[in-house]
């Protein structure tokens, strides 16, 4: 049976009647706001923790996986971009020793 808010009204009445208003206000603070049944237990917090335990170690290890394509990915765009710098690189230095022996032949 569920605890209606009127019901709730008429407990703190008969208490604050009976006891005062300073026990009647601390043995309400002490009941749920809601009925027994909608208050968590030690094994409903424990099942949520497992799950959440289940549910994190897959995002784990799916961002595991991305972060290494990711690695892999950049690892083998930096070794074309050097090879490319590199190339460039050597053709740069042909040519200019290219046309400093031009230079120099016709002094």
């Amino acid at each position: 049976m569920a605890i209606t808010e009127e019901m709730r009204h008429q407990i703190y009445e008969a208490f604050r009647a009976s006891l005062g208003d300073e026990v009647a206000n601390s043995l309400m603070e002490m009941l749920p706001p809601v009925g027994w049944a909608d208050v968590a237990t030690r094994q409903d917090l424990a099942a949520i923790e497992e799950r959440m335990d289940l549910r994190f170690g897959v995002f784990e290890s799916r961002l595991g996986e991305q972060i290494q394509c990711l690695r892999v990915g950049m690892h083998r765009e930096l070794r074309e971009q050097a090879s490319r710098f590199i190339g460039w690189m050597f053709a740069a230095v042909g040519i200019s020793s290219t046309i400093a022996g031009g230079i120099a032949a016709l002094s």
